[in-house]
C-alpha cells in the first residue's frame, strides 16, 4: 500500500483480496454508500474547485463518472452527478490549460468559469452553487440570446497552427488530426488528451486517415510523400517516398485513404495522379489531365476506383463518368 497523505493506492493483489472478503450481496449497497459519500463531498463547491486545482479536471470527472455508475439508474443522485460531470467536461479544456499553467495551484477564476458555464447550460442548481464561492468582484450573467446545447462537447487543444483534416476511428475512441504545424496527433476522445504526436518532415499535413481497425494512421502533405504510423506505439512503420518518378502536379496530396475492399490497401490522389498500394507494391492507376481547374479535394469510395473531384471551377467531377457536372446538380451513387 502506498499513500501520499491525500490518496491511498492499493496493490492489485491487496485489492483482489479485500474484494473477495465482501459478500456479493453487499457490493451494491457498498457502492451506493460510496457514491453517496462522494456526492456529499462534491456538493460543496469549494471541494470541487480544490480537487480540480490539485488533481486536474480529468481526475474529478473520473471520480464523478464512477460514482454515477454505482448509483441506481435514474435516481436523483445519478442525475445530479451526471449534471456535474457534464459541466466540468464542457469546461475541461479551459480548466486543464489553467491547471497545467499553474502547476497544480487552484486558479481563483475556476468558480467564476464554472458559474458562467453552468448558466449557459441552464444547470440552475450549479449556477447558484458556484456563484456563492466565486471571488468578488465577478461578472454575473443575467440573460443570453441563446443557451448552449447541453450535449457533451470536447475541445482538442494541442496543434500550434491551423487544423487541416481530421479522421474518427470506427469505434469512436480515437481521433487523428493533421495541421499546418507539420504534425499529426492521435487523441483520446473520452479525455480530449493527445496520445501521440507524429511529425511529417517539412510538410504541412493536408490529409489524414485511420485504418478500419484503428491501428494505422496515414497522412499526406504538400510534397509527394505519404507517411504511415503505428497508432499504439506512435512509431513510423513505412514511408511512401520516391514518387518523383511519376509526373505529379506540385499541388500536394489531395486525398489519402485506407481500403477495406478492392485491389488497394492504401491509395492517394496527388495532383491529377491516382496511386494505389497493395502491400509494398505501388501502382499508378491513372492521371486526369482534362480537368478544368485546380483540384481542391477528392473523395474516394472504399475500393479506391471512383472519386468525386472538387475543383476551383464551378463544377465537380465524378471520375469515371468523364463528364463535368454542374455544382447545383445532384448525383446518386450506388
Amino acid at each position: 500500500m502506498e499513500s501520499d497523505r491525500s490518496a491511498v493506492r492499493l496493490h492489485p493483489l491487496v485489492r483482489e483480496f479485500a474484494a473477495s472478503l465482501t459478500p456479493s450481496a453487499a457490493v451494491g449497497a457498498f457502492r451506493q454508500s460510496a457514491a453517496s459519500h462522494l456526492k456529499s463531498a462534491y456538493d460543496a463547491p469549494q471541494r470541487v474547485v480544490s480537487e480540480i486545482g490539485a488533481r486536474g479536471p480529468s481526475q474529478v470527472i473520473a471520480d464523478v463518472t464512477l460514482a454515477e455508475s454505482w448509483c441506481e439508474a435514474g435516481s436523483g443522485m445519478a442525475r445530479d452527478l451526471e449534471r456535474l460531470q457534464r459541466l466540468i467536461d464542457r469546461e475541461r479544456h479551459n480548466l486543464r490549460a489553467e491547471h497545467d499553467a499553474t502547476d497544480g495551484a487552484t486558479p481563483s477564476s475556476v468558480p467564476q468559469q464554472l458559474h458562467y458555464r453552468a448558466f449557459h447550460m441552464q444547470l440552475d442548481t450549479l449556477v447558484q452553487r458556484f456563484l456563492e464561492v466565486a471571488r468578488r468582484p465577478l461578472f454575473k450573467p443575467l440573460a443570453v440570446s441563446e443557451y448552449e446545447d447541453s450535449a457533451p462537447v470536447r475541445a482538442f487543444v494541442g496543434h500550434t497552427d491551423r487544423v487541416t483534416d481530421v479522421a474518427l476511428s470506427t469505434d469512436g475512441r480515437r481521433i487523428l488530426s493533421g495541421s499546418d504545424d507539420k504534425s499529426k496527433i492521435i487523441w483520446d476522445v473520452d479525455t480530449g488528451l493527445p496520445l501521440h504526436t507524429f511529425t511529417h518532415g517539412d510538410d504541412k499535413v493536408r490529409r489524414v486517415h485511420l485504418s478500419a481497425d484503428g491501428q494505422l494512421a496515414l497522412g499526406g502533405g504538400d510534397s509527394s510523400r505519404l507517411s504511415l504510423w503505428d497508432v499504439a506505439t506512435g512509431r513510423g512503420t513505412t514511408m511512401f517516398a520516391g514518387l518523383k518518378d511519376s509526373p505529379i502536379d506540385d499541388v500536394g496530396v489531395r486525398t489519402v485513404r485506407f481500403h477495406t475492399q478492392g485491389p488497394y490497401s492504401v491509395s492517394a490522389w496527388l495532383g491529377v495522379t491516382f496511386i494505389g498500394w497493395t502491400g509494398s507494391t505501388r501502382t499508378t492507376l491513372h492521371k486526369r489531365k482534362d480537368l478544368d481547374g485546380l483540384i481542391h479535394y477528392v473523395s474516394l469510395n472504399d475500393d479506391g476506383i471512383q472519386a468525386l473531384i472538387y475543383l476551383s471551377a464551378p463544377m465537380f467531377v465524378l471520375d469515371g463518368a468523364r463528364q463535368p457536372v454542374p455544382a447545383k446538380a445532384t448525383i446518386d451513387c450506388y
